[in-house]
């Protein structure tokens, strides 16, 4: 079987670009959650609003993002 480097190239190239378009939006959703969660977006009446346990998925989704992004920036190279 013979690899055919730039093809693999290629492939990279588009997982990483979607790997970190998706983490760049994943980051965004976390930080909104910690937003909302903290009563500085969206309405002023809501269960997300002035919720310590939205603020900690908030949290977490942003870490999961910043690791998402760091994987397809890493695949990129």
């Amino acid at each position: 079987m013979t690899r055919h480097p730039e093809r693999i190239g290629r492939v990279r190239s588009v997982l990483g670009l979607v790997l970190t378009t998706g983490g760049l939006l994943t980051i965004i959703s976390g930080v909104t959650f910690i937003l909302q969660s903290g009563g500085y977006l969206g309405p002023e009446s809501s269960f997300m609003v002035r919720n310590a346990e939205w603020t900690g998925y908030g949290v977490l989704i942003t870490i999961v993002g910043i690791l998402i992004t760091v994987a397809g920036r890493a695949l990129r190279r």
